[in-house]
């Protein structure tokens, strides 16, 4: 990997972001299905990271240059995919809102869809929204 950047290269294009959304969408959809089961699977960000490579070099190869090709597959690509992926984990409100609802644990029939989906967004929201309060002290100073 390079030590210095080159800002030619493009990573936020289209080829990185369908990709990047397809590992998101599949890594929180598994490790919700998989939160359920009395021995937890997990999967990481790493298969996608590994995965999404040959995708994104086949990507290139294949489909014709244009705004869906913008040309060679980069690191910066591939570095926008992994933490796209990384970022998309089991949801932490799930948990939550199935043992509210789950008659065996509270049984709390009030809940709504709407309630709960509030609750699951409300809390992924929060989350992001510190990190982006923290940025200036955290990300910003070049002394760290």
């Amino acid at each position: 990997v390079p030590q210095t950047d080159d800002p030619t290269t493009m990573a936020f294009t289209v080829r990185a972001v369908l990709i990047g959304t397809f590992w998101s969408m599949l890594i929180s959809v598994a490790n919700t299905v998989f939160s359920f089961r009395s021995n937890v699977l997990a999967i990481g960000a790493d298969i996608a990271t590994i995965l999404s490579y040959p995708m994104g070099a086949a990507w290139a190869r294949f489909i014709p240059i244009g705004i869906l090709n913008p040309g060679p597959f980069t690191l910066k690509e591939h570095a926008l995919i992994y933490i796209m992926a990384s970022c998309s984990t089991t949801p932490y409100g799930i948990e939550n809102v199935v043992t509210q609802v789950y008659s065996k644990f509270m049984g709390n029939t009030s809940i709504s869809f709407g309630h709960s989906l509030g609750f699951v967004l409300v809390t992924q929201f929060l989350g992001y929204g510190l990190s982006g309060l923290c940025r200036r002290f955290l990300v910003k100073p070049k002394a760290m």
